[in-house]
């Protein structure tokens, strides 16, 4: 079969993602661009391609509908969408089986994820950023390569409970939602060296935190915590802690734990 060539924008694509980038184009309302963008997000509608097939996607629209399109993209490894009102993200996500990073950034009507996303083994990372999410579907918990989830100033009040099934998982930020309290099994994240809960309404932290044994930043700031288990005390690899904006109480004993945490976890900064 010869492999047609089409040039856009002075770019060589085989005829199908050719046609493929013209539909995006549609649905952005401009021209994409050629851009390296990843380093910092801009321009706001481009590609860019690796040995001859698109790998990365940055999109920004009006529009409430991804173009079903862009899952024939079987070679994008990185696909951002900015500050478009989409509302559901289609099943046919997991198609993209070569996807390592996934972004959704200020995309405020998105409330959740698909179900599919569970069999997408290649993600490596998924940052939600300023969006609505109100749940996280349990089929995640699937994800054996995911290393780090960002799901910040959303709307989550849990977890799922399957969670600490995410063995590869290294970060976990969730700044600004509105949780109260943590599923049992987030301790069991064997992997984890970031744990960023800043903002929430945490109340307490169980024993069970001593099961974090590679945990290098705790970040616990403006939560409800009223003590600290001594159980802290077992991070040996902790180097950061931030408690700040809370309401602990039994200062003598809070000393106690924090001075001999500085004693024992030379070098770490608490505040």
């Amino acid at each position: 079969m010869v492999n047609i060539m089409k040039e856009y924008n002075g770019i060589s694509l085989n005829e199908s993602e050719f046609e493929i980038i013209k539909r995006i184009e549609n649905w952005v309302e401009e021209p994409l661009e050629f851009d390296d963008f990843f380093s910092n997000f801009e321009p706001a509608n481009c590609f860019y391609k690796r040995d001859g097939r698109i790998t990365d996607l940055i999109l920004s629209s009006d529009n409430t509908d991804i173009p079903s399109e862009i899952f024939d993209l079987d070679a994008l490894e990185i696909l951002v969408i900015i500050e478009t009102p989409i509302k559901k993200i289609p099943e046919k996500l997991a198609k993209l089986s070569s996807l390592e990073f996934l972004y959704f950034i200020k995309c405020d009507e998105l409330e959740t994820l698909p179900n599919s996303i569970g069999k997408m083994n290649s993600l490596k990372e998924i940052i939600i950023e300023e969006c609505n999410i109100i749940r996280i579907p349990d089929s995640l918990c699937s994800l054996k390569s995911l290393e780090i989830l960002q799901l910040n100033s959303d709307n989550l009040h849990k977890l799922p409970d399957c969670i600490g099934d995410l063995e590869s998982l290294k970060n976990l930020f969730l700044l600004r939602n509105n949780l109260e309290s943590l599923p049992d099994s987030i301790y069991n994240l064997k992997s984890l060296e970031i744990l960023a809960l800043d903002g929430n309404k945490i109340k307490e932290l169980p024993v069970s935190i001593r099961k974090l044994k590679r945990i290098q930043s705790l970040h616990l700031s403006e939560n409800k915590l009223e003590e600290l288990p001594r159980e802290i005390l077992e991070l040996d690899a902790l180097k950061h802690l931030d408690l700040t904006g809370n309401n602990l109480g039994n200062f003598h004993e809070l000393y106690q734990i924090l001075e001999l945490l500085k004693k024992k976890n030379k070098g770490i900064v608490i505040i």
